[in-house]
């Protein structure tokens, strides 16, 4: 198997669920027979360190400006990489079956997707056998952006090139992590005119409403300090969101159960402003709040 120069910290990992064990070649073996198509050697390459899953690295330059309508210019988000035996979430027969439902077209096999957007391996015009291309794919009628009809555009002529394509995040975390121990401030009801001092404003998101299974997470946007996402997605604003699943987040697993049952702040806070941004909302929340990492 050929070599593959995967971006450092390529996937993310998670104090709860240890990676996916590599598959072995006779895994391959089972689903390009069960696909009848031959997957890219820099495919297998990227699942020799663990069997797929969410990616830490998980934005791409792509050689064209995609649709307006995508919303990233030149550049494209791709969260997760499908597994072939050993991922329990995304698996690439089960996504290859899942697609057709929902009306992929035939020569396109999703590394990733939602139901609504896929990103494919594309054998449309190279065949099964050949080393395919990687294609965004919409199955929904209708574009999103008026006057754009596209439902699919090119993301990279290989996944090898996807990779070398990789956009290296300059910051470790996408948030800084604070931990709201006993004696300080730890619900919305108590944080509110702490942020209102430091002018920061109640955050609505977007388009979304919450609901008793999926409630929105309290939080507060800061225009005084830069996003982390501000290099690329510059509309993201800084948000101080009061987080519910705890654990889950932190870095190693000796805080995650010290700290796991004391609410969290997290801070998605350029690395350039982390140190003053950091340090006036610690200051401002008192000796009881716990700086768990930061963002670099």
């Amino acid at each position: 198997m050929p070599k593959l120069k995967l971006p450092d910290n390529f996937y993310r990992t998670y104090v709860d669920s240890p990676p996916p064990a590599p598959p072995k070649p006779a895994d391959f073996a089972r689903v390009e027979k069960k696909l009848g198509i031959k997957l890219p050697a820099s495919y297998k390459a990227a699942l020799a360190e663990q069997d797929g899953g969410s990616l830490r690295v998980d934005l791409f330059r792509l050689e064209k400006t995609s649709p307006r309508w995508y919303g990233m210019g030149k550049e494209y988000f791709l969260t997760d990489i499908a597994g072939v035996v050993n991922n329990k979430y995304h698996k690439l027969v089960e996504m290859t079956e899942s697609a057709r439902q929902w009306g992929v077209e035939d020569g396109l096999f999703p590394i990733e997707g939602d139901g609504h957007t896929w990103c494919c391996l594309d054998y449309r015009k190279n065949g099964p056998k050949r080393n395919p291309s990687i294609t965004h794919f919409e199955p929904d009628d209708g574009p999103i952006d008026e006057g754009d009809s596209s439902r699919e555009f090119a993301v990279a002529p290989s996944f090898e090139a996807l990779i070398a394509s990789a956009i290296i995040p300059l910051h470790r975390h996408d948030y800084a992590l604070i931990a709201l121990n006993n004696g300080a401030p730890r619900g919305p009801k108590t944080l509110q005119p702490i942020m209102r001092k430091l002018r920061c404003k109640k955050y609505n998101y977007p388009g979304q409403s919450g609901s008793k299974d999926c409630p929105l997470q309290p939080a507060w946007e800061w225009a005084k300090y830069k996003s982390v996402h501000s290099d690329t997605s510059p509309n993201i604003p800084l948000l101080v969101t009061l987080e519910n699943n705890k654990a889950n987040k932190l870095s190693d697993r000796k805080t995650a159960e010290r700290e796991a049952n004391h609410p969290m702040l997290t801070v998605n806070v350029h690395p350039k402003h982390e140190k003053a941004c950091l340090a006036e909302l610690l200051e401002a929340l008192g000796d009881k709040a716990v700086l768990i990492h930061g963002v670099t």
